[in-house]
């Protein structure tokens, strides 16, 4: 005889708990929901619903308690979020300065999809959404309603089999919250399990056909909506007569009723099922008292509900786990090339769409041509600069002047702008719930975001370098250049040597930019991520002008910068680039390293 086949639950979570310090905000939490229903998470603000979406999404880690979505195990930043689960917490947030057309097409990239059936699956839920004559607009001028849409369009995207909503309808008007239902039901009709949290009791009786109430993180009812029906008394209705006072003696004569005072002293309070009430009023008529009004004052269930969830329910006392329960977190889940250059391309899109970062580029571009122009015009030279003596001689000292420049002040700041931005951007934009929520795992999004920074601070270097050195030659000319032994070096072997010098500040401008990410991490504010390397950079300037021990020189991470002098010895003197080169990968490791650690503690509440 064949076994019977037994569904996998969409969403099993067993034992959930997270405790922030002593507040306990989720405790011993058990929620399953299967294929095809519309569970509602029902509870009083800050009963802790938010929370355990936010766990079952892997956006916070549980402190005790296991996961599955799908059928596979989740709720950990170790791994992606499952193919097919889909969902947002908290107001869903997207990039302000993109328009909802281009944030959704940068969140099919992160899903792994692009090209033509991403474009028609963007146009579809925008379609879906009603936003179809706004999805050109910039989100940041979206009223809250239209930024909930954009949210829903964005976990429609993932063609969901399972999705997490979080008060969908709290931004909504009510056609918009009628609409969000209707297609609530037609995912249900078509297989899609859905969690739906509300405070709203009436609109989860409409639409769940289960539920789990939280209060202060426990759950407090977990069924169906006629096992909580069974559960209520009848509903309060509030009831005005020709004569109260008989009504009320009445009343007191029939077992299934509850007849009071009104509590604002206008009236009765009458409680009781639906036949206790229609025979309730047949027996005023014929006693022959007329009402004059009977109207609901409570549902039954949000009386129920307020019993549940009010100050006198009871609260298990058990307290929170301590801190050596937390399972130990996993190892990282799989990284790919492919998934590192998906997150690569959507940050470089992301970069292109700013200003900030054309004007960065535009000077790096336009400045060594603008200060070969005031040389030409002069009549001095900056003879105080390194090669400054020399740049109306010969065309390769100008950019061995803009790098000297650049390499004491410039580089800090340029490779600051946008590594100490990435990461903090997206605690700015309240966008981390909505990035790590994708296809791409929490490892291989650090990695992607540290790659665009990288790789735009090499451009910056790469541009100023060609910039200068194009600058040099065609407004002075390829004049041989006089170097530091005294030996004139010929155009093909000083082209060589300015090349070789502007590549040697790779290495300490990736180190930047890597401590750039890691206070960008560390400190959560963009300000500080491009602010505080510059200051570092600043102040390691000035240690290295002063009597500093050797040594300490030596350790700065501002000394690579000015290794290259050595290039331009004759012969050439490659070791302080070699140390220098050195020095910056310890920065660049450690400083990588650390925002690493930092990012996979840190519990991702929007």
């Amino acid at each position: 005889m064949d076994s019977p086949i037994v569904e996998t639950p969409a969403l099993e979570a067993i034992g959930l708990s997270k405790a922030y310090g002593d507040h306990l905000a989720v405790k011993g939490v058990d929620l399953v929901v299967r294929a095809g229903a519309i569970h509602g998470l029902l509870g009083p603000n800050g009963a802790g619903k938010t929370t355990l979406l936010r766990m079952l999404l892997g956006l916070v880690r549980p402190d005790a308690g296991t996961v599955r979505l799908l059928g596979r195990a989740a709720g950990t930043a170790a791994s992606p979020v499952p193919g097919g689960v889909a969902g947002f917490v908290d107001p869903s947030q997207l990039y302000p300065y993109l328009s909802a057309r281009r944030n959704l097409g940068l969140l099919a990239r992160l899903d792994g999809t692009a090209g033509p059936g991403a474009r028609g699956r963007v146009d579809a839920v925008l379609a879906e959404v009603g936003l179809t004559d706004r999805a050109d607009a910039k989100v940041g001028g979206y009223s809250a309603g239209m930024r909930q849409r954009l949210g829903l369009a964005a976990a429609l995207l993932r063609t969901p089999r399972l999705l997490l909503l979080d008060e969908p309808t709290s931004s909504l008007d009510p056609a918009g919250a009628r609409e969000l239902r209707a297609l609530v039901r037609r995912l249900a009709a078509e297989g899609t399990a859905v969690v739906l949290s509300s405070h709203d009791m009436p609109e989860v009786e409409d639409l769940c056909s289960a539920l789990t109430i939280l209060h202060h993180g426990r759950v407090a009812f977990s069924g169906t909506i006629e096992e909580l029906r069974k559960r209520a008394a009848g509903a309060v209705h509030h009831l005005r007569t020709a004569d109260d006072a008989r009504a009320r003696e009445i009343g007191a004569a029939m077992s299934s009723l509850e007849v009071t005072e009104a509590v604002d002293g206008n009236g009765l309070d009458v409680r009781g099922e639906e036949s206790a009430l229609d025979a309730y009023a047949i027996g005023l008529g014929r006693a022959g008292i007329a009402v004059r009004r009977m109207e609901p004052r409570e549902r039954a269930l949000e009386t129920l509900f307020l019993r549940l969830t009010g100050d006198r329910a009871e609260i298990d006392p058990t307290p929170a786990p301590p801190p050596e329960s937390r399972p130990r977190d996993p190892v990282d889940g799989a990284l790919s090339a492919r998934g590192v250059g998906a997150v690569v391309r959507v940050e470089s899109a992301k970069l292109i769409a700013q200003i900030k970062v054309w004007a960065v580029l535009a000077t790096c571009l336009a400045g060594p041509f603008a200060f070969v122009a005031a040389m030409k015009v002069q009549s001095s030279v900056p003879e105080d600069t390194l090669f400054g003596r020399w740049v109306k001689a010969s065309g390769f000292a100008v950019p061995l002047v803009v790098l000297g420049f650049a390499a004491a002040w410039a580089f800090p700041v340029l490779t600051s702008v946008v590594s100490g931005d990435l990461f903090s951007a997206e605690d700015r934009y309240g966008t981390w719930p909505t990035v790590l929520t994708r296809s791409r795992t929490h490892r291989e999004v650090f990695l992607g975001k540290v790659a665009t920074a990288l790789l735009f601070s090499l451009t910056l270097v790469s541009m100023l370098a060609a910039s200068s050195t194009i600058a040099g030659m065609l407004v002075i000319g390829r004049q041989p250049l006089l170097g530091l032994s005294g030996t004139l070096l010929p155009p093909g072997s000083a082209l060589l040597r300015v090349a070789e010098a502007w590549a040697s500040m790779g290495p300490p401008a990736m180190a930047f930019a890597a401590l750039a990410v890691l206070v960008s991490v560390a400190t959560r504010s963009s300000a500080a991520g491009i602010a505080l390397p510059v200051v570092l950079g600043f102040a390691m300037e000035l240690v290295g002008l002063v009597n500093a021990p050797d040594r300490v020189r030596r350790a700065l991470l501002t000394t690579p910068f000015v290794a290259w002098h050595g290039l331009f010895a004759d012969p050439p003197y490659y070791g302080p680039v070699l140390e220098g080169t050195a020095i910056s990968l310890v920065y660049f490791a450690g400083c990588l390293g650390a925002a690493y650690a930092l990012l996979r503690r840190r519990d991702m509440g929007g």
